[in-house]
């Protein structure tokens, strides 16, 4: 009997332990829709250096993508432009697609274009807000 109290016991610890120990919580959840040709909201504000989920809804008629720039974009875009690109994805029309990106770890504001020829210069353009 007392094998069993034991037993349960250290059972018992070991689920408290595991469950401190145990996985961190899920990324912050955002959201974003393209359409023809912007984005919306047009602004997003998110906290630094953290892992985040982004999903992207196309409600365009047309492939968009949202790309994420280090330093502000003068169109048209271009291989210039390239060096700049934190993370780019891609959206066909009437799709969506999640990820999971970590965001800079310097506050400040982003740019997010649409890479796609003509998009940007039509005012496919929003701002990623990074806070401390």
């Amino acid at each position: 009997m007392n094998k069993i109290y034991v037993l349960l016991s250290l059972s018992l610890a070991l689920v408290v332990l595991l469950t401190a120990c145990g996985g961190s919580a899920a990324p912050a959840s955002y959201q974003m829709t393209l359409i023809d040709f912007g984005f919306q909201p047009n602004s997003l504000t998110v906290p630094a250096g953290k892992s985040i989920s982004m999903t992207l809804v196309n409600k365009g008629s047309v492939t968009h993508n949202w790309t994420l720039m280090s330093k502000t974009v003068t169109p048209p875009f271009g291989p210039k432009d390239q060096p700049n690109v934190i993370i780019s994805k891609t959206v066909d029309a009437g799709k969506t697609v999640t990820f999971t990106f970590t965001t800079p770890v310097k506050p400040g504001d982003y740019e997010i274009i649409c890479t796609e020829p003509g998009h940007l210069e039509a005012g496919m353009q929003a701002t990623l807000k990074v806070t401390s």
